[in-house]
């Protein structure tokens, strides 16, 4: 829940994403000969959501005395959708040769809603080519979702709901193509790159300028509009083993955009977790035959985000003061440039009968605080104005803990 109070103006947001899955699925492998590899199988799932999204302010006269979460949950009516997915495929690895494989497979999808069934016939080709100290791959692949993430951007506290397909939000699907090369510059020193291209139909986002409701009591579903996207990009690796160390470095260069006619007056629009350049490194130091120092810096590009660059002030009919945002477009802007670094330790035993692991560390170790989202508020040296303030969600250093049994 985020607000902005003022004297009779307020601006209240409480959002709710609650999945249930009920699921069973059957995999089965077939070897008939030491050329093919089949596996094949089928399952089903019974979605619940639980989705729901209500934003008010002074405006909307619903609200009579002080404003709190429990007001927001008595005003909002979550509405139940179901949905059924139901699916079977097959799939061949066929190894050509010691150097040649391929991966040849199809998949059907049958997506039930209250009224209607959609189907998806999903093709899927990979082609992996390997030397003595090198290979290339290739891939191609049609894929379909049943599930939607409906996002607000950077602007206002972002609202990640999750949204299944319905009768009119039609199952999302994607064309992916990708192909990449690698080899051993040396005996402790590998390096690829590999490059995507992603084609997306049936996405959706919140109208413009707008949070709708998501509540029983509106035709929510109408409100949102419904478009195409993209993604692609390309990404080196590089891994260097170095006694009892190893060093992985990563950069990827990527653009994710999506377009929809009643969105940025048409025109494509950078999306939410689009970033230009990431750099990620990563250090595994191991300190004896049970322990070991991991380290990770992460580097990228801010995420694109609407800032206002006006904010003007209007009165409503009781005369209390209502900001009005004002964009030159969809996502202009980018946030700082985003940076953490991440320490841990990691501590192994091996009892025979089973493997344990206990790790300790810091996530966020120098306490940096990244901007998370940009708020409206307040301007303390004139207050009857409003200006932008940015917030983060991480303004400290986390330590975590974790322990795991295998078997």
């Amino acid at each position: 829940t985020s607000m902005a109070t003022m004297t009779r103006t307020y601006d209240s947001s409480l959002f709710k994403s609650a999945v249930t899955d009920l699921g069973v699925k059957s995999d089965f492998d077939f070897v008939p000969n030491t050329k093919n590899y089949i596996k094949f199988g089928f399952g089903g799932v019974n979605h619940t959501f639980s989705p729901g999204l209500i934003t008010l302010d002074q405006s909307s006269g619903l609200i009579q005395g002080d404003i709190s979460k429990d007001t927001l949950i008595d005003i909002l009516n979550v509405q139940d959708l179901v949905g059924t997915e139901v699916y079977v495929y097959g799939e061949d690895e066929i190894r050509f040769s010691d150097k040649l494989k391929a991966n040849v497979g199809l998949r059907y999808n049958l997506v039930k809603t209250d009224a209607n069934y959609d189907h998806s016939i999903e093709p899927r080709l990979s082609l992996l080519v390997e030397g003595n100290s090198s290979f290339f791959r290739i891939g191609l692949s049609r894929m379909s979702q049943f599930l939607h993430l409906l996002s607000n951007g950077g602007f206002g506290l972002p609202s990640d709901v999750w949204i299944p397909s319905t009768d009119r939000i039609k199952p999302e699907k994607s064309w992916v193509f990708n192909a990449g090369f690698g080899f051993e510059l040396s005996e402790n020193f590998d390096f690829e790159v590999e490059g995507y291209y992603k084609k997306l139909d049936r996405v959706i986002s919140f109208s413009e300028g707008v949070l709708s409701p998501i509540d029983d009591s509106f035709n929510w579903q109408d409100d949102l509009p419904i478009g195409t996207g993209s993604a692609y990009g390309l990404e080196f690796n590089i891994h260097k083993r170095y006694g009892k160390s190893n060093i992985f470095a990563n950069y990827t260069w990527s653009k994710s955009t999506r377009q929809f006619e009643d969105i940025n007056f048409g025109d494509e629009y950078l999306f939410r977790f689009d970033r230009t350049h990431q750099f990620k490194f990563s250090l595994v130091q191991k300190l004896n035959k049970n322990a070991e120092f991991t380290s990770n810096v992460q580097v990228a590009s801010g995420s694109p985000v609407s800032i206002p660059f006006e904010v003007r002030t209007i009165f409503d009919g009781e005369g209390n003061p209502v900001p009005v945002p004002i964009f030159e477009g969809r996502n202009l802007q980018n946030f700082p440039l985003y940076h953490r670094l991440d320490i841990g330790f990691n501590f192994y035993n091996d009892y025979g009968w089973a493997k344990q692991k206990f790790s300790v560390g810091l996530y966020n170790a120098y306490a940096w605080k990244n901007p998370y989202y940009i708020e409206l508020g307040i301007n303390e040296n004139t207050p009857q104005n409003f200006q932008t303030y940015q917030f983060t969600i991480l303004p400290l250093a986390l330590p975590y803990i974790s322990y795991s049994l295998s078997f």
